[in-house]
């Protein structure tokens, strides 16, 4: 009614994050008549429009805040807006939360959400916190010391949550906006209780609706469902919000954060490979390299294979194929080999799908140790028919000696994946099973290909 919609028109949101949720949530506000300030630091990308249908193809390169508040002031531009081109951080947090009636976590990072819920803890500021990862999307409200905060939930972060991110594991456009549109229909009803934030969980019979205070939402979008899950009472040993809390200030949040950061990194430094300075080479040196190569006025310039070790569906969505006009794709080795041999005076270098599951091979699973083996030998093989254009006697000689030399192969062999992590393994397994000093980790990957060599290269 016209009270709600007055309480609507002089609440302040924070919106955390301008991205796939960040979005929706920001439009659906907007249209409400809710004054929203945006808080983001990245910018948009051409990656990003499939999902964060707040920007537009005219805003690429701008910031995601200033981009949001120009579609809004558009949308509604009889509301106030406000955006803030920084990084959400302890130094501003405390600040830009506690001129706000309620902050939407619309972030995609663990260290975000830490702040967010320390900073609305201290402040005594509710907060809307959602996820969406893949398809599936999860929503709450937090009531300061009345619903378990996040800490309570997750007093510390995990190595398996600091990997969990949209652009990291990916999520279906529609979902993040499912999220943003949850959120925003939380948000208006909380901003329309009548009563005080201690007692907004008795407003909810006043209002003849149910806030989520205590409750988290969680969508799957692979059979359309909802589930509403009741969560646990607050934990009397949180560190935030419990009698006695080790967290006064964002200075101790700020520490505390940094020494589970650390302890994060520590443990991951256990599966980190550190490759020879030798067999890495940056996407900037290795496009001199190609153009070196292919500007050669030798007879014969270097042969080289490049393999792609990523998933099969991101190889078909983004690749070097058809980059550079003597690159021939397969997405079997085999049929590689096959070829070569079969034309062996052909002069073209290939670009192999070999996803990394398959180098890494099981112990345990016979099955894919035996198919590592072939992939190796294989891999081997044509490295060898490369090497000598005659091809078959080569390839006879490997067949038949198991210990061949794989340092006289001076065929380069790069590996790339998207982001540099998966090819790091790749060559650390390949050198583990005797191939020489001309394999190559592309560091950064495709990712740092688009960013330092070639802007317009498609990426996801």
């Amino acid at each position: 009614g016209i009270h709600g919609q007055k309480k609507l028109l002089t609440s302040k949101v924070l919106v955390v994050g301008a991205g796939g949720i960040g979005s929706t949530v920001c439009m659906y506000l907007a249209a409400a008549g809710i004054s929203v300030s945006v808080v983001d630091s990245d910018v948009v990308e051409t990656s990003n429009l499939h999902r964060q249908i707040i920007h537009r193809e005219s805003h690429v390169e701008m910031n995601k805040a200033v981009s949001a508040v120009c579609r809004m002031t558009e949308l509604n531009p009889t509301v106030v807006y406000e955006s803030i081109p920084e990084k959400f951080s302890h130094q501003n947090a405390l600040q830009l939360v506690s001129r706000h009636d309620l902050v939407i976590d619309a972030t995609d990072n663990f260290e975000a959400r830490y702040i967010i819920n320390d900073a609305c803890l201290l402040s005594n500021i509710p907060f809307i916190s959602g996820a969406s990862v893949g398809l599936e999307g999860q929503i709450r409200l937090i009531i300061p010391y009345s619903s378990p905060c996040y800490r309570c939930l997750h007093p510390k972060p995990s190595l398996n949550e600091s990997c969990r991110s949209c652009s990291n594991a990916g999520v279906l456009g529609p979902v993040a906006g499912m999220v943003g549109c949850l959120q925003a229909i939380e948000a208006i009803k909380f901003l329309q209780t009548d009563l005080t934030v201690s007692d907004a969980s008795s407003s909810n019979k006043a209002n003849h609706w149910t806030l989520l205070e205590k409750k988290q939402t969680f969508y799957d979008g692979s059979t359309g469902s909802f589930y509403n899950f009741n969560l646990p009472e607050r934990n009397p040993q949180c560190r935030i919000c419990s009698k006695n809390p080790s967290i006064r200030s964002l200075e101790d949040s700020h520490k505390i954060l940094s020494l589970d950061l650390d302890t994060i990194q520590s443990a991951a430094s256990h599966f980190k490979v550190d490759l020879p300075t030798e067999n890495c080479m940056t996407t900037i040196q290795f496009s001199e390299w190609m153009n070196r190569n292919n500007n050669s006025q030798m007879n014969r310039p270097q042969r080289y294979v490049l393999l792609d070790v990523r998933n099969a569906i991101q190889f078909e969505m983004s690749s070097f194929r058809g980059y550079w006009k003597d690159l021939v794709t397969f997405h079997s080795l085999s049929d590689c080999v096959q070829q070569q041999c079969a034309t062996s005076s052909s002069s073209s270098n290939y670009l192999i799908h070999i996803p990394l599951e398959v180098l890494r091979g099981g112990k345990v699973d016979k099955l894919r140790e035996n198919k590592q083996q072939e992939t190796m030998q294989q891999l081997q093989s044509l490295l060898y028919i490369l090497q000598d254009n005659s091809g078959r006697e080569a390839l006879e000689n490997s067949s038949s000696s198991n210990s061949s030399d794989s340092n006289a192969i001076s065929v380069a062999l790069f590996v790339i994946c998207r982001r540099g992590i998966d090819s790091t393994a790749a060559v650390d397994i390949l050198l583990s099973h005797g191939f020489g000093p001309h394999v190559f980790n592309i560091e950064g990957g495709y990712t740092a290909w688009k960013d330092s060599v070639d802007k317009t290269f498609p990426m996801y």
